[in-house]
């Protein structure tokens, strides 16, 4: 894989995860947890 769509993954996920930090400050570790993963595997297929 090119290197530029490597970075542009891993750009979308970091966004991802701190979109998902900052939703669910206000929730549950374990949902915080939970949220993030669903994120990550949508991120990642």
């Amino acid at each position: 894989m090119p290197k530029a769509y490597l970075k542009n993954i891993d750009k979308k996920i970091t966004r991802a995860i701190g979109g998902c930090k900052e939703a669910c400050k206000a929730a549950s570790p374990i949902a915080d947890r939970l949220s993030l993963s669903i994120f990550l595997g949508r991120a990642l297929l």
